[in-house]
């Protein structure tokens, strides 16, 4: 080898002693080149250059000998050694050069670009590809897949990844089966798999279709792209099997949700138990026997049932009875059908809070019918329970409205309690509710709502906070008393008209004197410039009372304003007997946004934060700015659970999606503490107290979390920590 600083003689003396013959004109190059090298300038010339040479050589290898520091990295050939590293070992992004079989590929539907799956004799990897294919690949294709380690997903994958297709291979013919609690624990996430499961439901998204599976355990999704020809539909209740890739469904923090199969097509799949192609010809089940104990149960399959009609609400529901119980059924069809008409019903069984019901259910409607007629119920025997779903009778006085609902909804008082009835809402429609005052008796399914306490002298039974009945139509509600005719709506009207006829009067006078028009005249002037006076007044008045009540840089409500809300809210909840719920929200970390990005940006996020908590909560809810980067929250009529769901719809409203702040885009976080008050009520800064001790229990267990803060007892329940979905 050629060493720097070495002379050309030391090179000729090397080559000579190897027996190479070297020619004369060489030999007077060398002898000139050894007389020039005498002179004492070229010596320091030529050693001022090696010097320079050994110092490149030592700080800057890469410059000099074009070395890539990457290139000491092994190259990835298998699936397994690119699924099997750890996340920091991924992160270093390796090579990875891969030879193996396309066994699920979906074009992009979406910002998140091509899914695609590939396994070989190791096992199977996730492709994320970098460069979209000229032609999109098809399960079978032998690809060669270059890109690198990466980290960034649930496991480890190939990303940057660019596809060849260099010919056609299999899929495996055999994978190993698993169940729900395989697919949930993430150990076999991306590898060709097989499972058993009893398909519940078909839809279609986008460009693929989308199973819901039942399996022994529990529920998880499958999804292959949409080929022509193909109708899973037809394999709802249909016994499979089906081999594709096991995939989580996880949150942003990595953590599993779900599960979910991505299988190439409909050769993947194979029927051990047809579906019944007339599902009606199942046998009869009873009500009253479904979900009960059976030894040796399998999984669970579609029942047929048959009752008399007590409900239907087209496209959402439908409640019958049969010889033992009630039931309602969560259906999609709007076929004409009425109460008591005999229906067969097919559907999945689930458990319900009080009773079984039936999901993905149909019907058919026969010929005959019977009426049913409602049990005369009172209050306390309502809120036993044990008329869920039944038809039933109950009279009360109208006391108000509930605007914020979803149906038509009225509030009744009987006994000493509050119920609400509520009607089926139809498009352009709104129906009309009796006079309030009114005493009232309504017909319908008795709904029960729980509070999620169980009653443990009886074995877990579910406590009802309230319930609700569900009306057929509007002739279900029937007047037997109306209120006093004088009242206050009457006497506006009567002094109304008691004005009107004196402005009538004066007019009458004035056209008698044409003194007395030039008079009318010259007030009817003062009248307005006073007129126009009161207005701007009041425009002035309304500006500043809506600016000492509202928050400047967001535009929501100020600390002053949502508190006198929260205790007029707290007075009506305390009134009416509902709970109140309150929510607590703080931006994690934001004093780094303000120290990163400056003010300016910061006044951006508080106000993205308002507009994306404002779409999260109901339009009857209150939103305000409690102080600095803190909101806060009031929810009339929420019980626990519905307070938990706005609390979590609030955080991923924030966490799910960057704030784009010019051309910057900010990740935010939020810690959020929630407390409902409770029957008989608690005082209001106890509730707002405790929302706020929730709020700093969440900033102490890691921020991005929901904590809620039971006032009965005093404890901590951490209701979400980066879970997605509800």
């Amino acid at each position: 080898m050629l060493r720097i600083g070495t002379d050309y003689e030391d090179v000729f003396s090397a080559d000579k002693s190897d027996g190479e013959t070297v020619a004369p004109h060489f030999q007077r190059c060398f002898a000139k080149d050894r007389q020039i090298r005498k002179q004492p300038q070229v010596r320091f010339a030529r050693r001022g250059f090696v010097a320079l040479l050994w110092l490149a050589a030592l700080c800057m290898p890469e410059a000099l000998f074009g070395l890539n520091a990457t290139a000491a990295l092994p190259l990835l050939t298998t699936c397994r050694s690119v699924h099997h590293l750890t996340v920091a070992e991924a992160n270093i992004h390796r090579p990875v050069r891969l030879h193996a079989v396309v066994s699920y590929y979906e074009a992009a539907i979406d910002a998140t670009g091509p899914s695609l799956f590939v396994v070989d004799k190791s096992g199977s990897v996730f492709v994320s590809l970098g460069t979209i294919p000229a032609k999109p690949l098809v399960p079978g294709d032998l690809v060669e897949v270059t890109g690198v380690s990466s980290g960034a997903d649930y496991a480890p994958v190939v990303a940057h990844g660019a596809t060849r297709v260099i010919g056609k291979g299999r899929l495996p013919s055999t994978a190993p089966r698993v169940n729900v609690t395989d697919m949930l624990s993430g150990a076999k996430d991306g590898q060709w798999v097989e499972i058993e499961a009893v398909v519940d439901a078909v839809h279609r998204d986008g460009a693929a279709d989308v199973l819901a599976l039942f399996m022994q355990g529990g529920m998880i999704l499958a999804r292959t792209p949409v080929e022509p020809g193909v109708d899973y539909k037809q394999l709802i209740d249909a016994k499979i099997l089906l081999r594709g890739n096991a995939a989580p469904l996880f949150n942003h923090q990595q953590q599993i949700t779900g599960g979910i199969i991505n299988f190439p097509g409909i050769s993947s799949l194979s029927v051990e138990q047809p579906a019944d192609p007339n599902p009606f010809s199942l046998p009869l089940s009873s009500i009253a026997g479904l979900l009960r104990y059976t030894p040796d149960s399998e999984i669970r399959h579609r029942v047929h049932l048959r009752g008399r009609v007590t409900l239907f609400w087209p496209g959402r529901m439908l409640c019958f009875r049969d010889e033992t119980e009630s039931l309602c059924a969560q259906v999609d069809q709007t076929t004409t059908i009425g109460p008591g008409d005999w229906t067969d019903v097919i559907g999945f069984p689930n458990a319900g809070e009080f009773k079984p019901t039936l999901i993905d259910a149909t019907f058919k409607k026969m010929e005959r019918s019977q009426p049913v007629f409602p049990v005369r119920v009172n209050n306390q025997q309502a809120l036993s329970g044990e008329h869920e779903a039944e038809l039933v009778s109950m009279e009360g006085k109208v006391i108000g409205e509930d605007a914020g609902a979803s149906d038509p909804t009225v509030i009744l008082s009987a006994q000493g309690n509050v119920f609400s009835i509520v009607a089926a809402s139809a498009a352009g429609t709104k129906p009309q509710h009796p006079e309030f005052g009114s005493f009232v008796r309504a017909t319908g399914i008795c709904s029960m709502e729980t509070d999620g306490a169980a009653d443990s002298t009886r074995a877990g039974f579910p406590i009802a906070k309230s319930f609700r009945i569900l009306l057929r139509s509007p002739a279900d509600v029937v007047v037997l008393q109306t209120p006093s005719w004088w009242n206050a709506v009457h006497t506006l009207r009567v002094l109304a008209l008691a004005l009107a006829l004196a402005i009538f009067a004066l007019c009458r006078m004035a056209l008698l004197s044409h003194r007395v028009h030039r008079q009318t005249e010259t007030i009817r002037t003062q009248l307005l410039e006073a007129a126009e006076l009161k207005n701007a007044a009041e425009r002035a008045t309304v500006a500043a009372e809506f600016h000492a009540a509202h928050d400047e840089l967001t535009g929501t409500r100020n600390r002053r304003k949502i508190f006198a809300e929260f205790q007029r809210e707290f007075d009506a909840a305390t009134a009416s007997g509902s709970t109140l719920g309150v929510i607590m929200v703080d931006l994690d970390h934001f004093k780094r946004v303000n120290d990163t990005y400056g003010h300016l940006t910061g006044d951006e996020i508080l106000r993205e934060t308002v507009r994306r908590i404002t779409f999260a909560v109901r339009s009857s809810d209150l939103v305000g700015r409690y102080g600095g980067e803190e909101f806060m929250i009031v929810l009339p009529r929420c019980d626990k659970f519905q307070l938990q769901a706005c609390a979590e719809r609030i955080r991923l409203a924030i966490a799910s999606e960057p704030m784009m702040v010019g051309s910057v885009s900010i990740s935010m976080t939020t810690s959020v503490g929630t407390a409902v008050t409770m029957r008989p009520p608690h005082a209001m800064l106890d509730a707002l107290a405790a929302a706020d001790s929730a709020l700093y229990q969440a900033k102490n267990g890691g921020r991005n979390r929901v904590v809620l803060k039971d006032l009965a007892t005093g404890a901590f329940e951490e209701a979400y920590s980066g879970v997605a979905g509800v």
